[in-house]
């Protein structure tokens, strides 16, 4: 057991597999696909503050409401590509120290992709519930609250997403894989994404998302080649 330990050490970290490799681009992918999802599942609709007939005549479309499905699809697909980055993420910073932050990276990212496929869901639960439930009768203060909801539980896993930046940024910065500057601005990102219930926090989680999963990406084919 003793001679397997000092072989493995010997012989360094092994190379990313092909699979976990293209993982990492599950990132850039799940950005993609979220930010089409929002649009679909939100884009083009009348202020839930607007007139209820408005809202009502627009609700009661068939085609309005199946825009919202495709949105939720979409996104679905794209949480789907954001489980696999996350575990691709924890293998490449799993060395930097006992495991700690690598579990904090995992634990983050189940948070933050529930609250996410959970947010999706209220939102297109509620606004399609006239197709059947309520027998094609459409209630303006459920559209409202689909909206306020979903908006606040997506907010909400700004606390799993914050994790995952400020862990893997210090994960990196161990490993000498990240400059000081570079590493304490993304730590910074982190904890400004942790205020995601005032918009603007989405973008910089967005951009975070999708620098990491290309940059890694990118440099595990370095890697490989080298090694």
């Amino acid at each position: 057991m003793e001679t397997t330990s000092v072989t493995a050490a010997a012989s360094g970290p092994r190379s990313p597999s092909a699979l976990q490799r293209w993982s990492l681009l599950g990132g850039a992918v799940y950005v993609v696909l979220f930010f089409v999802g929002t649009i679909l599942a939100f884009g083009d609709q009348p202020d839930t503050s607007a007139d209820p007939a408005k809202v009502r005549a627009y609700w009661s479309v068939a085609s309005h409401r199946d825009k919202v499905n495709y949105g939720w699809l979409l996104a679905g697909l794209g949480v789907l590509f954001f489980i696999w980055f996350v575990a691709a993420l924890r293998q490449r910073i799993r060395d930097a120290d006992t495991g700690f932050l690598s579990s904090v990276v995992l634990l983050g990212g189940a948070v933050y992709a529930t609250t996410t496929m959970a947010a999706f869901s209220i939102n297109a639960a509620l606004k399609s519930m006239s197709d059947d439930t309520f027998q094609h009768t459409v209630y303006p203060e459920l559209i409202h609250a689909a909206d306020d909801v979903s908006y606040v539980v997506h907010a909400g896993g700004a606390i799993g997403i914050a994790s995952v930046i400020v862990a893997t940024s210090v994960a990196l910065m161990r490993l000498g894989r990240l400059g000081r500057g570079l590493g304490i601005t993304s730590i910074v990102a982190g904890v400004i994404s942790l205020g995601a219930i005032a918009f603007f926090p989405a973008f910089i989680i967005a951009a975070w998302i999708l620098v990491t999963s290309i940059v890694l990406f990118v440099r595990s084919g370095a890697a490989s080649a080298s090694a």
